[in-house]
């Protein structure tokens, strides 16, 4: 593996998607580092997450579920399933990568 290299492209597109969403439901000054505070990781841990060279252990993962009400199954697999009615609609709707 090369350093930086992104392994998780699908995962780092759905926790942007996650932090945009937070975000926007909070004040204007929430900032990456407010969000790692708040989920309880450092800052460069979750940028790593975001930049797709790492993925969250399921213990973070969890913690996010039970902040965000977002499931595992989305965070690692891209399954909307069991997202909250108004965050599945923005993911759906979203425009896709190229």
């Amino acid at each position: 593996m090369r350093m930086n290299e992104r392994l998780y492209p699908g995962l780092s597109e759905r926790l942007t998607f996650l932090y945009e969403y937070v975000k926007a439901e909070r004040d204007k000054d929430f900032n990456k580092g407010d969000w790692a505070e708040e989920i309880g990781v450092a800052q460069s841990t979750l940028s790593n997450w975001m930049c797709g060279t790492r993925r969250p252990k399921p213990d973070d993962a969890e913690r996010m579920y039970h902040l965000y009400q977002v499931s595992l199954d989305f965070i690692y697999l891209g399954i909307v399933d069991m997202l909250p009615h108004k965050m599945a609609a923005l993911w759906l709707e979203r425009p896709l990568e190229q």
